[in-house]
């Protein structure tokens, strides 16, 4: 499994780029723009550079609410916007 961030700690945990672009409202190829781009870890299933792209729900969660942000702002403002 090749790692682009956090260590996801199972499969329950893992969601897939469809599945947070739904969480989101956003189009997957934003995903995976925050993911090419850095912001949000996510990690391959295996060696393949075609390989599915899962995103742990944790680092989903950092992501959508960082702890630096004022939670008025947090409330204000869509977390995808703040990045």
């Amino acid at each position: 499994m090749q790692h682009y961030g956090t260590t996801p700690a199972g499969d329950d945990d893992l969601l897939t780029v469809g599945e947070v672009a739904a969480m989101c409202r956003v189009s997957p190829l934003t995903v995976r723009g925050w993911i090419r781009g850095g912001k949000l870890p996510a990690c391959r299933l295996g060696s393949a550079p075609n390989a599915p792209l899962r995103i742990a729900r944790a680092d989903l969660a950092r992501f959508v609410n960082p702890v630096s942000i004022a939670p008025d702002i947090r409330r204000a403002v869509p977390p995808w916007t703040l990045h």
